[in-house]
């Protein structure tokens, strides 16, 4: 079952204004979608990062997006500036947030997703097609087309030349990193969220049909990708 609303309390590590008392409603929401991926085997337990972009100068980061309900996640208080120098994820969201409009970004260590992001980077590229997971189902194809897809060596790339932004923008704010996860981004954290779990469906569906023609002879995934 969904985590209880009254259970999603956390203090932030630094006030949302300079003098003011921190926001409970949003470190509360961090804490639910923490409690929530947790919950739902969409990352272990200290895996990802989320944040949601406060203004056009700063940001509110967490450095996980799984826990356990009842853990305190640590969240900080980050302008963009700084945050854009900094290696590693935070300035991985900084980056989203200086190239893109969106408002909240969740970085997701989903299992499926990123085996199957390995899986299909592994496989020789379709002539005049950039890599990126096709969904096989009609949800997912009406809602994404194809989720954008990237290396995990993606991770490890300065911020201000990461491709992940831009993979964003064309791709409706769902990437698959293999051997990461699910980086998502929307206007909300709920929106963010929706899509790690979309994408997360997305590939175990793959991969059922994957192991339905190995096992007993089904169709190929490729008959169910073109719709």
């Amino acid at each position: 079952s969904r985590p209880s609303w009254r259970m999603c309390t956390a203090a932030l590590v630094t006030p949302l204004a300079d003098g003011t008392p921190d926001d409970p409603p949003l470190a509360a929401e961090l804490r639910y979608w923490a409690a929530y991926h947790f919950d739902m085997g969409l990352g272990a337990f200290g895996t990802g990062s989320m944040s949601v972009r406060l203004s056009d100068t700063e940001m509110v980061f967490c450095p996980l997006s799984s826990a356990p309900e009842g853990f305190e996640v640590p969240l900080e208080r980050v302008l963009l500036a700084d945050a854009s120098r900094r290696p590693g994820e935070a300035g991985l969201h900084a980056a989203i947030y200086a190239q893109t409009g969106f408002r909240a970004v969740m970085l997701a260590a989903g299992p499926l997703a990123a085996a199957e992001g390995l899986a299909v980077l592994a496989e020789p590229a379709r002539p005049g097609q950039s890599p990126g997971l096709a969904p096989i189902d009609v949800e997912g194809r009406y809602l994404y087309g194809r989720l954008g897809l990237a290396d995990g060596a993606c991770m490890g790339v300065d911020p201000a030349v990461n491709p992940l932004p831009g993979l964003l923008r064309e791709h409706r704010g769902c990437c698959v990193v293999a051997g990461c996860g699910v980086l998502a981004a929307g206007r909300t954290l709920a929106e963010a969220a929706h899509h790690v779990s979309s994408a997360e469906r997305i590939a175990r569906l793959r991969q059922e049909v994957f192991l339905n023609r190995r096992l007993f002879g089904g169709p190929p995934l490729a008959a169910r990708e073109g719709g």
